[in-house]
């Protein structure tokens, strides 16, 4: 028997959905959104071969930011998926980078993103501390 393991569910702002992480619905985890006023199936919003995490909400509930981790290296791309266009996953930092990042969140006004990373863009090295970037 093989039960989904459902981890970190986030309440949309508009408390409209659900957002969550599950394992075993697809080949690995990936990222659902769940109706909160109806029962649906979950939809998925990834579906990748890689471990996929959800890092938050936008502000209007139009969207999420997810993170991919490709080949459980912990060098994770952020991307934003629209759950009008579930499985498009739109890149939002370079793919596969040489640095570690820790976050991926939304400004308040939805034209940003932030997260940390222990890389200096200047001398494009990896660096001990992590620094905040605003893009």
């Amino acid at each position: 028997m093989s039960i989904p393991e459902i981890m970190y569910p986030e309440v949309s702002p508009d408390k409209s959905h659900v957002a969550l992480m599950a394992n075993r619905l697809h080949e690995n985890y990936d990222v659902f959104a769940v109706l909160t006023d109806t029962y649906a199936p979950p939809l998925p919003l990834t579906k990748t071969p890689e471990l996929t995490l959800l890092k938050g909400w936008a502000p209007d509930s139009k969207s999420v930011i997810v993170g991919e981790d490709t080949g459980r290296d912990e060098r994770m791309t952020l991307y934003r998926v629209f759950l009008d266009e579930p499985l498009e996953m739109i890149p939002l930092t370079e793919k596969k980078p040489n640095h570690f990042m820790r976050g991926g969140y939304f400004w308040p006004t939805q034209d940003s993103i932030v997260y940390g990373v222990n890389y200096d863009y200047d001398t494009k090295r990896e660096t001990e501390t992590f620094r905040v970037i605003v893009q």
